[in-house]
């Protein structure tokens, strides 16, 4: 049999390695909790930078395939013109969508991507918090004050 003392030690022993697992579960969970929130950080980013590029890359093939028509002496003068007319609606948007997504995020906005059609317009945030609805009427008024976009068609999305 085990004297008493021998079990004192195993006893302890088993407690401490009860403490240390428990400490080691904390430092392994945050550690992991920390990375989980990084790469929710990277990847809404990435949804910002991506649907830039994207748009930014259909935009210049949009223009090349105008400005080939544009360009065409064999294109009737009609569809050059429509050609054309298509060129300014596009580089009018862009100017509205840039001047829109400055104006958003100069409002305290972490970032802002806007995409419009010819009759609705989507705004997405990315808010480092909650979005009250103080924060929706806000960008709403900026777009309604700066563009031809009535309420009812617009449309916005909060991301974290």
């Amino acid at each position: 049999m085990l004297s008493k003392k021998k079990k004192i030690i195993i006893v302890a022993s088993f407690c401490l390695l009860l403490v240390v697992t428990g400490v080691l579960n904390l430092v392994l969970n945050r550690k992991a909790t920390e990375s989980v929130v990084e790469t929710n950080t990277v990847t809404t980013q990435n949804v910002f930078n991506n649907y830039r590029e994207n748009r930014k890359l259909t935009r210049t093939e949009q223009m090349a395939e105008l400005d080939a028509i544009i360009n065409d002496m064999n294109a009737s003068e009609e569809t050059r013109a429509n050609a054309q007319a298509k060129k300014d609606e596009i580089f009018a948007r862009m100017n509205m969508e840039l001047q829109l997504e400055t104006l958003i995020t100069s409002q305290g906005f972490d970032d802002c991507i806007i995409i419009s059609s010819a009759n609705s317009i989507n705004v997405v945030i990315k808010l480092n918090r909650d979005a009250v609805q103080e924060d929706i009427d806000k960008i709403m008024d900026i777009v309604e004050g700066n563009s031809d976009y009535v309420l009812d068609n617009m449309e916005v999305t909060c991301m974290k």
